[in-house]
């Protein structure tokens, strides 16, 4: 599971899927992120497009060596999410 966070408060940030990952069978790996400019990330100059964050989305898959993922978005990630299943469907085994 990859779950995205992308909630505008800046006290919201990747540990806020602390207690989702925590629920998690032992048998599944469970990765969250904030997206750029969202929780502790830095803030983009070159702005929030979807796409974008969708193409980092899939670039840290790349680089954790994760070839398939169920992909959880909330509030703006959940767009971020919807991308990369249209961009990549091979890479989504759910999207959530």
């Amino acid at each position: 599971m990859i779950s995205a966070s992308s909630v505008a408060a800046r006290k919201v940030t990747v540990r806020s899927a602390d207690v989702r990952l925590s629920s998690l069978s032992e048998d599944l790996r469970g990765i969250a992120f904030d997206q750029r400019g969202f929780g502790d990330s830095d803030r983009p100059e070159s702005g929030y497009a979807i796409a974008g964050m969708a193409d980092d989305a899939v670039a840290l898959m790349d680089a954790l060596h994760v070839e398939r993922a169920s992909l959880v978005g909330h509030s703006f990630g959940s767009f971020v999410a919807r991308k990369v299943a249209i961009a990549h469907p091979k890479r989504v085994a759910a999207l959530v």
